[in-house]
C-alpha cells in the first residue's frame, strides 16, 4: 500500500495573480480541493510539503490526508495535478481530489521489471519497455506503490503482457490483457559485430539484416532474377522492329516494280 501523508491546508481568502505571488513569496502554494460531491474549496498549502510528496516518486497514486487548519476537519485526497515553473522548478499550483475510502478510484501505477532478461544476459539483446505505468482500479487504502513483473526468462523476440503481471490483492488492472508492455529485441549492431570473428578464421556470421527485416543477399537475388526478364522484353522488341523493317523494304520494292512495269507499257 502507498504511504499515507498528512498535509495541513488553510482556506484561501484572496484571489488573483497578485495574491498568488504573495503566497509563494512566503513558501505557500495556492491550491483547490474538489470532488466527492462537495463544493470546491480554494486553499493554501506548504510548498515544502507538496514538494516532499512529489519527490517521493509517484504523487498520483499517493493517498493523502488533508487537514483544514481552522476547523481540524480531515479528509482523504489524491493529487490530481501540480503546476511547476519549468526554469526554477518551483511549484505554482496544486489540485487535490477528495476520495471516499469505500469507493474505487482509478489511478496510474508504475511498473517495475524484476531481473535481467536471458535475452540480454546471454544473447546481447536489449529490453525495450513500452509501458512504464498502467491504470488500476481499487479502494484508496489498497493503492499499490507499483506493479512488479519478472522478466528474467525473456529471450530475444519474447514479450511480457498485461496478463503476465500478478495484480495485488483487491486491485484490478484496467488495460487490455494482451497489450505488450516490454519485449527483448536484438540490437542492430549485433549483426555487424558478429561478422568480426569471421575475418579471424572463426565461423562466418549470418548475412546482414536490412532495415526492412529482409536478408540482403535475398534482395540481391531478387534483382538478379529480374534482369533477364527485362532483357527478354528488349530482345522481343528488337526482333519486332527488324521484321517491320523487312516488310517495309519488301513493300517499297514491290511498289517500285509495279511503277517500272507501268512505264514500259506506256
Amino acid at each position: 500500500m502507498a504511504r499515507e501523508w498528512v498535509i495541513e491546508v488553510e482556506k484561501r481568502q484572496g484571489k488573483g495573480t497578485g495574491n498568488s505571488r504573495r503566497l509563494r513569496a512566503v513558501g505557500s502554494v495556492p491550491a483547490v480541493v474538489y470532488g466527492g460531491g462537495l463544493e470546491t474549496i480554494p486553499v493554501t498549502v506548504s510548498e515544502k510539503e507538496v514538494g516532499a510528496v512529489m519527490r517521493s516518486g509517484r504523487a498520483e497514486n499517493t493517498l493523502l490526508t488533508l487537514k483544514l487548519r481552522d476547523t481540524g476537519e480531515t479528509f482523504p485526497a489524491l493529487i490530481r495535478e501540480v503546476q511547476v515553473e519549468p526554469v526554477r522548478e518551483k511549484i505554482l499550483h496544486a489540485d487535490f481530489y477528495r476520495v471516499s475510502l469505500t469507493e474505487e478510484v482509478q489511478v496510474l501505477v508504475p511498473v517495475k521489471f524484476d531481473g535481467v532478461p536471458a535475452g540480454v544476459r546471454l544473447q546481447g539483446g536489449l529490453l525495450d519497455v513500452i509501458r512504464h505505468e498502467l491504470k488500476v482500479a481499487c479502494l484508496p487504502l489498497d493503492l499499490p506503490d507499483f506493479l512488479r513483473v519478472d522478466v528474467s526468462s525473456l529471450t530475444i523476440g519474447e514479450a511480457v503482457r498485461v496478463k503476465d503481471i500478478p495484480a495485488p490483492e483487491r486491485v484490478r488492472l484496467l488495460a487490455d490483457p494482451e497489450m505488450g508492455i516490454a519485449h527483448v529485441m536484438a540490437p542492430a549492431l549485433a549483426e555487424v559485430e558478429a561478422a568480426v570473428p569471421a575475418a579471424e578464421g572463426e565461423v562466418p556470421a549470418e548475412p546482414e539484416v536490412t532495415g526492412k527485416g529482409k536478408v540482403a543477399t535475398e534482395e540481391e537475388g531478387e534483382e538478379g532474377e529480374g534482369a533477364p526478364v527485362k532483357e527478354g522484353k528488349e530482345a522481343k522488341g528488337k526482333e519486332k522492329e527488324e521484321k517491320k523493317d523487312k516488310k517495309d523494304k519488301k513493300d517499297k520494292k514491290e511498289k517500285k516494280g509495279k511503277k517500272e512495269d507501268k512505264g514500259r507499257k506506256g
